[in-house]
């Protein structure tokens, strides 16, 4: 079965062209074309026969746009087809840079209660090479909307990515490499809804960022929102964390999604706050945003100030990250895979 060109790295490239100086041109093919379908049947400075027998060993993702949609804060929604299976890739520009928001799965392996995704089921992993289309595409979206181009990766789209972690590895991989793509390994960002066994071995592949969605500060609250709590509960997963960053030098970045009435009490900020004592963190608040049919709503103003309050004055580095894209379902936990608001 022929092997996507976007999944390879400049050494694989190397061995199926036969030399390192065809290695540069081969990448500026595949980075310049694949986002229309096909690469280009001769390229400059890489003789025929053997970009013939790469052609023939060798395909791109098949995909297609059947929605883009446009936030009116200039967020980028796209639903794509690969194969038939939908998937989500969102642009989020900024004012220093633009992040492009990627799914590692269709639909997704976890059924966290509060999440879009999670009633789509799951379909499938995505390949590495589908991954990497994902960051070709919103390159080529923000290029036409006259935005910067995507110098940010986070896999926080649809998806579970330790779920996955052989094809996510091997996407960062290519995500990484020198001269094309070139995004540093430090932009890039992967976030787990906490899958235990899975977190170790993706620090020692990957110098990535690791983002942990925790949501809860007990474990009876966090297995009615996160179902597979059961099985790795809070205080285990964050010493799991702690013992593989320690020496590392790297952050955790825990995301903290505030549901109104549910987790944002004072007393649920004092516990987070002793929960990430000792983990070399900083933390994300995410407003809920509403998905409909779920029977969940945002916080007010007046507790997520005072959740936010809380934990900076307790020396945690503390975000709150205002929604992006919301109107066009382009939000955290709004992604499903489905054509038109949700």
């Amino acid at each position: 079965m022929p092997r996507h060109v976007t999944s390879l790295t400049p050494r694989e490239l190397e061995r199926a062209l036969g030399s390192p100086s065809r290695v540069a041109p081969a990448l500026r093919a595949i980075h310049n074309f694949s986002t229309r379908g096909r690469l280009p049947e001769s390229v400059d400075g890489i003789a025929k026969h053997p970009w013939d027998a790469f052609l023939r060993s060798h395909t791109v993702p098949s995909f297609e746009i059947v929605e883009r949609l446009v936030s009116k804060d200039g967020t980028i929604r796209l639903v794509l087809h690969l194969g038939k299976d939908p998937v989500e890739t969102i642009i989020i520009p900024g004012a220093a840079r633009t992040t492009a928001c990627i799914s590692c799965q269709s639909g997704c392996s976890r059924a966290c209660r509060f999440c879009a995704t999670s009633r789509l089921g799951f379909k499938r992993n995505l390949e590495a090479g589908e991954i990497v289309l994902q960051v070709l595409l919103a390159k080529e979206e923000a290029e036409a909307a006259g935005l910067k181009t995507p110098t940010n990766v986070v896999l926080m789209g649809m998806g579970e990515p330790l779920d996955n972690l052989e094809e996510v590895v091997r996407a960062i991989d290519v995500l990484v490499a020198h001269p094309l793509p070139g995004i540093g390994a430090r932009h890039i960002t992967v976030s787990t809804s906490g899958i235990l066994p899975a977190i170790r071995p993706f620090l020692s592949r990957s110098a990535a960022q690791l983002a942990l969605s925790l949501h809860a500060t007990t474990d009876e609250d966090r297995l009615a929102l996160v179902p597979h709590n059961r099985t790795w509960p809070i205080r285990p997963l964050l010493e799991e964390i702690r013992a593989a960053l320690e020496d590392d030098g790297r952050l955790v970045l825990v995301e903290y999604l505030l549901l109104g009435g549910v987790n944002d009490s004072a007393a649920d900020a004092r516990r987070l706050s002793s929960l990430l004592e000792s983990v070399p963190c900083r933390l994300n608040l995410i407003p809920y945003n509403p998905v409909e049919g779920l029977p969940f709503h945002e916080p007010s103003p007046e507790s997520l100030s005072a959740f936010a309050s809380v934990l900076s004055g307790a020396g945690v580095r503390t975000l709150v990250r205002h929604p992006r894209g919301r109107d066009v379902a382009a939000a955290c936990g709004q992604l499903a895979g489905s054509v038109g608001p949700k």
